[in-house]
């Protein structure tokens, strides 16, 4: 059982060329990053096809709204674009973590339908619930609510309280005065802590882990 975030860059006609390159390259070098810091998770380079459509995959279905919320929160503080993301989790037929072009299966097709099926009344984040899935059927509720739990906490991030919050995801297991020295530049502990806690910084950690312990 795998995981596949499919994604497209919100209104992404309205950017310039160099502008959805760099949208593009916050995608890749988060999941770069999340490739080295997490290597047990199994992530694939990020895809990207029709100009603004993406796609990652990853062995560790668990990790799945973890990764999308990282990948949200990067290009949050980057603040020149938004994505739909949704997250789809099944079998695999092929898995082909340098090209994932050539990978195909369940989790592919469910991330695919979930994203098409978005629209601009959505949160940013979806889940692809099960219709005949014989792992899932009573175990997707849970994991769309805590999604969509994820998804309306971070909606209103700005882009401080994103870089604030994808450093601290990167540094879960640092104190808030570790976590203040590693911005540029360092700010004080209790901005950080300030921060956090208007973002509903540790409400998004418990569901996150709830939605990984559904699936462990």
């Amino acid at each position: 059982m795998i995981a596949v975030l499919a994604g497209d860059i919100i209104k992404s006609s309205r950017l310039t060329p160099e502008e959805l390159q760099n949208v593009k390259d916050c995608i890749v070098e988060t999941c770069d990053e999340l490739r080295e810091k997490f290597p047990e998770i199994g992530l694939s380079k990020p895809f990207f096809y029709r100009g603004d459509g993406w796609q990652v995959a990853m062995k560790s279905a668990p990790a799945a709204l973890k990764v999308a919320v990282f990948i949200y929160a990067g290009l949050r503080q980057q603040n020149i674009a938004r994505s739909r993301i949704a997250i789809g989790v099944g079998e695999t037929e092929k898995l082909d973590l340098e090209n994932l072009d050539q990978s195909s299966g369940e989790a592919f097709e469910r991330a695919g339908h979930c994203l098409d099926k978005m629209n601009t009344r959505s949160f940013d984040i979806d889940f692809a619930t099960a219709e005949n899935s014989e792992y899932l059927n009573v175990k997707d509720d849970g994991l769309f609510a805590l999604t969509m739990c994820v998804a309306a906490l971070i909606s209103d991030w700005t882009a401080r309280q994103a870089q604030i919050a994808l450093v601290a995801l990167f540094h879960i297991d640092q104190t808030n005065d570790d976590v203040a020295k590693l911005l540029n530049p360092p700010i004080s502990q209790q901005a950080i802590s300030d921060s956090l806690r208007s973002s509903k910084f540790f409400a998004v950690i418990g569901a996150i882990t709830a939605f990984s312990n559904i699936l462990s």
